[in-house]
């Protein structure tokens, strides 16, 4: 099998992996309830986001195996499936290529909770400036470090 053909099929089986629309309507958060779900939320264990998802890490080829086109192909649809799990991946525009597709790579490593109905949202920021995964591309990091 090529590397295309291969990245065709995964770009169809994470597709696939979208959250499915479910048949329970979720509650709004101002009802009666609104307790009873916090405590819910308070004790739901993180789960890796490759089990949640379907998609293991492993079946993420390494960028080195990829040409660009490639690369962005898959971290873009990774990244319109997780949003319908209400998981906003949010990177600035000017992180080029390679580390978009790695840092969406990687997150299939962590560990969170994706809770139907609930939104949010991941820019890989850790609140320490130094050690940024964005690194050069994050605008706050310029703004604390003044470069």
């Amino acid at each position: 099998m090529t590397m295309q053909r291969y990245v065709d099929q995964l770009i169809e089986d994470i597709k696939r992996a979208k959250r499915k629309e479910s048949k329970h309507k979720i509650k709004k958060l101002y009802d009666d309830d609104f307790e009873k779900q916090m405590e819910a939320i308070e004790s739901t264990p993180d789960i890796q986001l490759s089990d949640q998802v379907g998609i293991q890490i492993e079946e993420l080829p390494p960028f080195e195996l990829l040409t660009l086109e490639q690369a962005q192909k898959i971290a873009d649809t990774i990244v319109e499936s997780l949003a319908t799990y209400g998981l906003n991946v949010i990177l600035p525009k000017e992180v080029p290529t390679e580390l978009r597709y790695k840092l969406v790579r990687d997150l299939f490593k962590e560990e969170m909770q994706l809770i139907p109905g609930w939104t949010n949202n991941y820019n890989f920021c850790s609140g320490e400036c130094f050690g940024c995964k964005i690194g050069d591309y994050c605008s706050t990091r310029k703004e604390v470090l003044g470069n």
